[in-house]
């Protein structure tokens, strides 16, 4: 007797075996299905990592044409991590989103600067 040949329902890969949720074995474990998920307790670092495991970067960033480095949260709340919340960003947009150590003074003379060469 074989199972009837199932799609995913998150990701739509092949479902191999007998499935109650209709998902395949990474995504029935993923996020609050997993045992050890501790969501909103989760460390920042932990947030962050989640975002790079699920959003995959695209060839080029989001706001000029180098390759991406970085998934930047529009909201900066880095548990929020659905798509719609992520942008992809280089290094060098994400310093001008942030400027200067993180700081996000976006009226130093040097975020000006830059900000006026890249997008000028």
């Amino acid at each position: 007797m074989t199972i009837r040949e199932r799609l995913c329902t998150e990701c739509g890969a092949k479902i191999t075996r007998k499935s109650k949720t209709g998902r395949c074995s990474p995504c029935a474990l993923r996020g609050p299905n997993n045992p050890n998920w501790s969501g909103d307790k989760a460390s920042v670092t932990s947030k962050r990592q989640r975002a790079q495991r699920w959003i995959a970067l695209p060839e080029k960033c989001s706001r000029c044409d180098a390759p991406p480095t970085i998934r930047h949260h529009l909201d900066e709340n880095p548990g929020n991590n659905i798509p719609s919340n992520i942008e992809t960003l280089c290094q060098s947009c994400h310093m001008i989103l942030h400027g200067p150590n993180n700081s996000g003074n976006k009226t130093s003379k040097t975020y000006r600067r830059r900000v006026a060469g890249r997008f000028a």
